[in-house]
């Protein structure tokens, strides 16, 4: 009896064991069966929940683009209730939504906001003379001693912003030089590039003979004309343009000591491609060409009227037939030096010569820095004074501290005037700046003529150094 009892149990053990096996297979089976399952409805409750929140973000997006457009428009003179100038808290200001519609800034659901500048407030690369290239690099300064025929040293101001080893415009004559210091820049090659003639004789064009040069004569890195000589090597005769920021760095095979990604950076943080948008025309008022041209030969042009043109000037010679661009080197008394001769055969009265229009930048926007560049350097021909940068840069901060400005007579009568010393702040005034506190000044008289100047017509034949004029204004196009 007892062994059957035994053998009983056994048989039960087995069957439970057999069962218990069976469960966990079906349920293994059922795992493997819903497993792809729950993963799908899974990825798909994840893919839905990106989705939507892709939708929220990109109709926020949208809403914020849209927003800002609509705050933008009320700068259009047609409805702008200030339309001789735009400030900073006419386009940089952007008021968010009613919070009731869409609150931008609520932590549990989506959050944007925009960031404006207005594009006329940077400098155009597009216009910009060799001069305002040098001041960005920061690579223009004076001699501070005579420079001899036969130096192989040229002591200046400062090489601060200066390649360690490259080219430098001393007058009208390209200089190599292989190492520099603080204040001079060593082991010189003189009169790089010069040509003479059959009997000996320097050439007008190109480059000139190491020669003297007489103290504060004007040194400027060769790269600074990079590109400048870029936007007129074409080959119909018209200006060419950088269409995008990378583009700069096409113009550094032109420049002798090359373009690096400093260079470049220094450029693109205070310039722009894109600054000459809905500026006004290319070009200034033509002017008669009076002395005949000879291919290959001439850069000298007599002109009927000078006063468009200045150093860094680029023109446009044409009489209908043959067109081309060249770059002015200097003003004479009887017209304007290029920097190389002229490509075709021109006859007397029978061509004209135009200015490029450089493009103004909005001194009501423009940043601290930007406004030191165009500042710096300025100065009037046969005036031994020019903004040294230590002045425009506290000249440049008085301009944003009396900002904004109404029109060039406001800019003249609040900063220009004040900062030189010649009239009092008006009594009236909006602002009163730290610079002119106890009856300090910040220029000189000539300097202040050059600031006016420039900011008036940049291409002013009277100055020896200039850079971009400036205006009151945005030209709705921005940067959002």
């Amino acid at each position: 009896m007892k062994h059957a009892l035994a053998s009983l149990d056994a048989r039960r053990a087995r069957s439970s064991g057999f069962a218990l096996i069976t469960v966990l297979l079906v349920l293994l089976a059922l795992l493997v069966l819903c497993a792809p399952f729950l993963m799908n409805a899974r990825n798909a409750a994840k893919a839905s929940t990106q989705l939507s929140d892709r939708a929220q973000v990109r109709l926020a997006l949208d809403a914020a683009a849209r927003h800002a457009r609509a705050k933008l428009g009320g700068s259009h003179p047609a409805v702008d209730s200030t339309p001789y100038f735009d400030d900073y808290e006419e386009l940089s200001e952007l008021a968010p939504p009613d919070p009731k519609f869409l609150n931008a800034h609520d932590e549990s659901g989506t959050m944007w906001d925009a960031s404006i500048s207005d594009v006329a407030a940077e400098i155009d690369l597009n216009s910009a003379p060799p001069q305002l290239i040098a001041n960005l690099l920061g690579a223009a300064t004076r001699t501070t001693a005579v420079l001899k025929p036969d130096a192989t040293e040229i002591s200046v101001s400062s090489t601060w912003g200066f390649a360690p080893s490259g080219y430098l415009w001393v007058g009208r004559e390209l200089v190599k030089y292989a190492e520099l210091e603080s204040s001079k820049f060593t082991k010189v090659t003189r009169g790089v590039g010069s040509q003479k003639d059959a009997d000996g004789n320097p050439l007008d064009c190109g480059p000139q003979p190491g020669g003297s040069q007489p103290i504060n004569t004007l040194v400027i890195d060769q790269r600074a004309y990079a590109v400048a000589l870029w936007r007129t090597i074409t080959p119909d005769g018209e200006l060419r343009e950088l269409d995008a920021p990378e583009q700069v760095r096409d113009c550094a095979q032109l420049a002798l000591g090359g373009l690096d990604e400093g260079a470049v950076g220094a450029l693109l943080a205070r310039g722009s491609t894109y600054a000459g948008v809905r500026a006004g025309r290319q070009w200034q008022r033509p002017v008669r060409l009076v002395n005949s041209v000879e291919a290959g030969t001439t850069c000298i042009l007599d002109v009927d009227e000078k006063r468009w043109f200045n150093p860094g000037t680029t023109v446009q010679i044409s009489d209908g037939r043959s067109t081309e661009l060249g770059l002015v080197q200097e003003v004479l008394d009887r017209g304007i030096r290029l920097f190389d001769p002229l490509k075709n055969d021109y006859t007397a009265f029978t061509a004209e010569v135009r200015a490029q229009a450089r493009r103004p930048v909005n001194v009501n926007l423009a940043s601290v820095e930007t406004l030191e560049a165009l500042f710096t350097n300025l100065s009037v021909r046969t005036i031994n004074e020019r903004v040294m940068r230590d002045q425009a840069r506290a000249l440049a901060q008085l301009v944003v501290a009396s900002r904004p400005f109404i029109g060039l007579e406001d800019f003249l009568r609040r900063a220009i005037l004040p900062a030189a010393g010649l009239e009092q702040l008006p009594t009236d005034a909006p602002a009163q700046p730290e610079q002119l506190a106890d009856g300090k000044t910040v220029i000189d008289t000539w300097d202040a003529v050059a600031v006016y100047l420039n900011a008036l017509n940049a291409n002013d034949s009277s100055l020896s150094y200039s850079t971009l004029p400036l205006s009151f204004t945005s030209r709705d196009v921005f940067n959002l």
